[in-house]
């Protein structure tokens, strides 16, 4: 019996999105292990307005943007698709957030990369206060010329 070579392909798109998602359930797992508890996932707001993951400990309001690359790609670092565009975006979603919830709470922003393998072999990493740690990785540096 000769198997549907197709079976486990899916298109560009299909497979870009269903990394994203095994990513963002990685994600909230690894959270809820280390004492988050999550409020909500995949907020959208008009358009551009997105949070991933919005998590509640130590009495703030976590707003955690989850990015996941496949080992297999040439860019691997997950990191590359935040830019201040996408934090600045991330921010204004976390403010609306919690004006629409009514959400009298402090609140930081945090990414989580993941390098996925497979479900059993994959990297996580936590970057904490997202936008500090990007500045001072060097990410946002300016160049004058």
């Amino acid at each position: 019996m000769q198997e549907n070579s197709d079976f486990h392909q899916t298109n560009g798109i299909a497979r870009h999105l269903l990394l994203g998602q095994v990513g963002e359930e990685i994600a909230a797992n690894w959270l809820m292990n280390n004492g988050y508890r999550i409020l909500d996932r995949n907020w959208k707001l008009k358009g551009s307005y997105e949070l991933d993951i919005i998590a509640f400990k130590d009495n703030l309001i976590h707003f955690i943007e989850v990015k996941t690359r496949d080992r297999s790609a040439n860019n691997s670092n997950p990191l590359t698709a935040i830019d201040k565009k996408k934090l600045f975006h991330v921010y204004r979603a976390g403010m609306l957030y919690k004006k629409y919830n009514h959400l009298d709470f402090d609140s930081v922003m945090h990414a989580i990369s993941i390098v996925y393998g497979s479900d059993t072999d994959y990297e996580l990493k936590f970057i904490p206060n997202i936008h500090q740690a990007m500045t001072s990785m060097g990410y946002y540096s300016h160049k004058h010329h």
